[in-house]
């Protein structure tokens, strides 16, 4: 039920041949080098071609033209199985037309690339991993900035991933909870996305669960569009019978926002489900709670950590 938000990405290679508009050969091989920085929080290291740099409010690195490169590092999940989720969240967002899709080895690991066009941008994804971890590079860059668009794909499939490396959790970027205010503390962070549960511990897969990311603003779509479709997944991970309790929208903290609580079964279980969506000018940040114990004091405590957000 988890880590179902996706972005944007590139494509090229540092140091090989240039495979713009061009299939790309059926393996990739890439070796660190001198040039080539470790993104915090997660095992890949990538060489920020053009003016990139690492960004302070999401875990990727950003251009000053209005692009952007996201790193969702997802450790102890299958690649295979989050390739086909992936394939089928691109296929359902509404507006994005896929103009190539191909599969191919990189750095020996199966990988998946993608290109795509929105409204007012070109998208690249890459995918790739084996059964113990699945990384998503995924670019936003504006439509007809060629020049950007050879500097995503030379950043972006520079990609240098190593097991080895000890992740620890980031400071927060982009946004700020107090979670003195509720019973619910950081847990967990992996792939852009901080996981809040009953004191910091989970004591099993059933237990209570915040999720939060930052994603950016998309103008086009409104917070309860964004919420809507979140919901509509909730089909997919074998959740049904889903009864809206309570929507509306508001302001928290003085950013717009977007509150959704609804019930549902999972395995013959009842389940409660939150949703909070808050945005400023720039992103919004996505708050996911999931519990299966229907009780009001969970869902005080959802609401207790996630109406403190701010950006920042």
């Amino acid at each position: 039920m988890k880590n179902y938000f996706s972005y944007i990405f590139i494509l090229t290679l540092f140091g090989c041949t240039r495979y713009k508009n061009e299939n790309i050969p059926d393996k990739i091989i890439n070796s660190r080098t001198n040039k080539h920085i470790l993104v915090p929080g997660t095992r890949l290291y990538i060489n920020p071609t053009g003016n990139f740099k690492l960004s302070d409010n999401y875990t990727g690195l950003f251009n000053d033209k209005n692009a952007q490169i996201y790193i969702f590092d997802n450790i102890e999940t299958d690649f295979k199985n989050k390739s086909q989720i992936f394939l089928e969240d691109i296929r359902s967002v509404k507006g994005l037309k896929v103009k190539t899709q191909q599969e191919f080895l990189f750095d020996n690991y199966q990988s998946l690339f993608i290109i795509a066009e929105s409204s007012g941008f070109k998208q690249y994804y890459l995918l790739f991993g084996d059964s113990s971890f699945s990384e998503k590079i995924i670019a936003i860059v504006p439509k007809g900035e060629h020049v950007l668009e050879d500097q995503a794909e030379d950043a972006v499939l520079s990609a240098y991933y190593d097991k080895s490396v000890i992740t620890v959790i980031p400071n927060i970027k982009g946004f700020k909870l107090d979670d003195r205010k509720s019973k619910m503390k950081l847990e967990h962070y992996s792939a852009m996305m901080y996981e809040y549960s009953f004191n910091g511990i989970k004591n099993d897969l059933s237990a209570p669960y915040l999720n939060l990311v930052t994603i950016p603003k998309d103008s086009s779509m409104s917070l309860h569009d964004l919420s809507t479709i979140m919901l509509k997944k909730f089909f997919t991970k074998g959740i049904s019978n889903i009864q809206i309790e309570s929507s509306s929208a508001s302001q928290v903290n003085g950013f717009k926002s977007y509150e959704l609580v609804a019930n549902g079964i999972s395995n013959g279980v009842a389940i409660l489900i939150y949703q909070l969506l808050a945005e400023n000018d720039t992103k919004r940040a996505v708050i996911a709670g999931v519990s299966t114990k229907v009780q009001d004091s969970i869902l005080v405590e959802f609401r207790n950590l996630s109406n403190t957000i701010i950006f920042k």
